[in-house]
């Protein structure tokens, strides 16, 4: 056992002599701070998520390398040379012991102690200023506020009044939060009497941190006014009443010899409830908020009732909710962009509100960070500029931007399949956002997600897993709307496996909630003939397609897609322009499906000039 010891001490005193210790000191403090620059850098540069594992990689890679090469050679004034042994080194140095050596101070120890000192200054605050927010909120919610008195620092005790007016303003303001639990007047007054401090006098930090306790508030307001003639300054400090650490400090200048004080003092109460209450809804809205940027709590307050309507797949109410966030703050870019964003993916869609909105939020796309900018210009690219190049461009900078956001990765998902045709991929960021709702213990809430990733399921042909996402979205959502959906896109399934038996339960469970939707039979019918067309059965969608005009024969649009069927499925090509040419045009002449279908049966007849300027038209 001793001579265990013996040989890891010499291993030890080895290490030392060839300086090994000191090289690696220097190794893992300056990777340290090249990892804390990459991480301060990447998003601002728009750096992709797996820059600072690819570093890390390197940064261990290297820290192998330079342990071995500081343990075989020496870095000397005369450069690079190997390490002598112990017992060399032993007989140079005996030989100048007789030599009084003064010890230099050396670069390597400077560099060692700057890049010491510089991980301190980057490792405080980690250790020693966690979420300040964390310890300050009740069982509800909401973060419970006593508010002090304010020191008169004046001089002028014809200002001593202002020393209580300026608290009760504060009070007032920030009582109307429903995100903040502020202490009243009265109870105030009966806290500070029962400390034997008075009410109407300034109270003193210390003092201050004792009241607030006493008034079971978790977080208190203390502040001061100074100044003289016409310009003075109210400073106001939000302290934690736990820890007596200040959380943030906020200050106004004005006069307050005048009626002007009545603006300082909204605009500091402003300041601080804009303050409080964003992150109040912060810390209650959910794991799925995507970080607003905006100076107004009641805009970003509308802002995230709307995105859980959208999450929750309610978008008209979304809607107006986000038109109300932009009333209170005209340059809100997000509530813009989920304006475009619910009127997108609602049903029935309105495609030109979504164009609209694209651009309006595009045109302010510089109030955005780099990484939701390139969301926005997403979006643009697909309305605006049609250039699917840019577009799979954009998706790929978007899926390596690190945002874990659920709505940020459907919309990925829906792009790559409607736009692109990528359905591989499009299942992958389908799974991506079933997986982020497993992890926060729920499951999608509208019916859309289903229907979508069993699209891009069945366009793929994974019919397996397509069936199983379908079942479980009938488990999770029982509305009729949902119902009809997911049956619709069972039987779809069930026939494209050719297992007729399914197929013919799960249509009628689909007639039976269109039923109770209040549909009518031509209207079933011709939904049903969409079906049978998407699973390949010609016969069987002309069938239903037939049946729906027999039950509604003025009904032109049935007609128009019947003469669509014919022409793209070749059946009866003239028959088709027939009806589209010298009726449906005749009747919409600026139909843009019009041209386009026409434009078809042309080119199939050989008449290609006319099919190419029908087309133009089209366009």
């Amino acid at each position: 056992m001793a001579g265990d010891l013996d040989k890891s001490h010499s291993f030890w005193q080895e290490l030392k002599r060839r300086k090994v210790i000191r090289v690696i000191i220097g190794y893992a403090a300056a990777a340290y701070v090249i990892l804390e620059l990459t991480s301060i850098i990447a998003e601002p540069l728009g750096l992709p998520s797996w820059t600072i594992n690819f570093i890390l990689i390197l940064l261990i890679a290297g820290f192998i390398i330079t342990a071995i090469i500081s343990w075989i050679y020496d870095f000397t004034p005369e450069g690079l040379r190997k390490t002598g042994s112990a017992e060399s080194e032993s007989d140079e140095s005996s030989e100048e012991t007789a030599r009084p050596v003064r010890k230099k101070l050396k670069v390597s120890d400077i560099i060692i102690a700057v890049l010491i000192i510089i991980v301190i200054v980057l490792v405080y605050p980690k250790i020693f200023r966690k979420d300040k927010f964390r310890n300050i909120k009740n069982e509800d919610g909401r973060i419970s506020i006593a508010v002090m008195p304010f020191e008169n620092h004046t001089g002028d005790t014809t200002l001593n009044w202002f020393s209580n007016g300026i608290s009760s303003l504060i009070i007032n303001v920030l009582g109307s939060s429903p995100e903040l639990a502020v202490c009243d007047d009265h109870t105030m007054y009966e806290v500070t009497e029962s400390a034997k401090q008075a009410y109407t006098a300034g109270i003193s930090p210390a003092r201050a941190q004792g009241i607030a306790k006493l008034a079971r508030a978790e977080t208190y307001i203390t502040g001061s006014y100074q100044g003289r003639q016409d310009t003075y300054w109210i400073l106001a400090n939000l302290v934690n009443t736990e820890t007596g650490n200040v959380i943030s400090t906020h200050r106004v200048e004005g006069n307050l010899q005048s009626s002007a004080y009545l603006d300082m003092a909204g605009s500091l109460c402003d300041e601080i409830k804009n303050h409080l209450e964003i992150r109040a809804i912060e810390e209650n809205a959910g794991d799925d908020v995507i970080k607003a940027y905006t100076r107004s709590s009641e805009a970003y307050r509308h802002y995230i009732e709307g995105l859980n309507m959208i999450l929750a797949g309610s978008y008209d109410p979304a809607i107006e909710e986000m038109k109300i966030a932009l009333e209170k703050d005209s340059t809100f870019t997000l509530a813009s962009f989920f304006i475009a964003y619910s009127n997108n993916f609602k049903s029935p869609q309105d495609w030109d509100a979504a164009i609209e909105w694209t651009r309006a939020s595009y045109n302010m796309r510089e109030n955005l960070p780099f990484k939701y900018r390139n969301w926005l210009e997403m979006w643009y690219t697909c309305y605006w500029e049609n250039n699917l190049d840019k577009l799979e461009n954009k998706l790929e900078i978007m899926e390596t931007s690190g945002i874990e956001s659920i709505l940020f990765w459907f919309d990925i998902a829906v792009t790559y399949k409607t736009f692109l045709h990528q359905y591989d991929k499009a299942i992958f960021a389908f799974e991506k956002v079933l997986q982020l709702r497993q992890d926060r213990g729920e499951y999608p809430k509208d019916y859309s997600f289903y229907s979508h990733l069993a699209q891009a399921l069945h366009m793929a042909g994974f019919h397996e897993r397509e069936k199983e996402i379908l079942e479980m979205g009938l488990g999770l959502l029982k509305d009729d709307i949902s119902i009809r959906e997911m049956y619709y896109r069972l039987a779809l399934c069930a026939l494209s496996r050719n297992d007729t038996t399914a197929a013919d339960g799960y249509l009628d469970e689909y007639i039976n909630a269109r039923h109770r939707l209040g549909d009518t039979e031509h209207y079933i019918q011709i939904n049903l003939a969409g079906l049978y067309l998407d699973a390949g059965m010609l016969e069987e969608a002309e069938v239903r397609c037939r049946k729906a005009i027999d039950l509604n024969p003025g009904n032109d649009y049935y007609k128009m897609l019947m003469a669509e069927f014919l022409i793209e499925q070749d059946i009866d090509i003239n028959k088709g322009l027939e009806f589209i040419d010298k009726e449906w045009l005749v009747k919409y002449p600026g139909s843009a499906n019009g041209k386009w279908i026409k434009a078809i049966a042309c080119y199939k007849l050989g008449r290609y000039q006319e099919a190419y300027d029908l087309l133009n038209e089209a366009n």
